[in-house]
């Protein structure tokens, strides 16, 4: 298999039965290992399988250890081993108030990623609009991960926000805080 046109972002399907639930995905390198970061709302029957693809909906070749699961956060940690190398894996940064964030994603399952963003407050809140299929995405400033994309929400001022998890809380779950 060769390098092709691959951003970082992976596409997540989980299948229980007849039923897909459809986000994105990222790798981050911890500690030695390979982490697959998702939203946890996209895997929460555990009873499901796993698929990764690239963006262009070619199967990524992967082996799933041991999943991390955190009550209240909507991020899941998933170690694997055995992605391809060429697979970018992101690091991570810290979120500072005021800082202006990227969303990326796969919007409505579509086959490329698209990058969105504004400032951000702090409990990350951030006024970048997300679309179904962009949870799990990375939200990420200065080309760090920062957090991932979790839901969005409708202010009782008729303004939309979007809620992501702290990558600070995803690391203290992998490494038992």
């Amino acid at each position: 298999m060769s390098p092709r046109s691959v951003s970082g972002l992976l596409r997540v399907e989980w299948r229980v039965g007849n039923l897909t639930s459809f986000g994105t995905g990222f790798l981050v390198a911890n500690n030695g290992r390979d982490y697959l970061i998702t939203a946890a709302h996209i895997v929460e029957d555990e009873t499901g399988k796993l698929y990764l693809m690239f963006e262009d909906g070619t199967p990524v070749p992967f082996t799933a250890k041991r999943m991390y699961k955190e009550k209240g956060l909507d991020a899941v940690a998933v170690e694997v081993a055995d992605v391809p190398s060429f697979v970018p894996r992101y690091t991570t940064g810290i979120l500072g108030v005021g800082d202006t964030v990227a969303a990326y994603g796969f919007p409505e399952a579509k086959g490329r990623f698209e990058v969105r963003g504004d400032v951000v407050t702090r409990v990350i809140e951030a006024s970048c609009r997300i679309q179904n299929g962009m949870s799990g995405g990375p939200l990420m400033v200065n080309g760090k991960v920062v957090g991932v994309l979790s839901s969005r929400v409708f202010k009782s001022d008729g303004t939309e926000a979007s809620i992501h998890s702290d990558m600070t809380d995803v690391l203290g779950m992998i490494n038992g805080r």
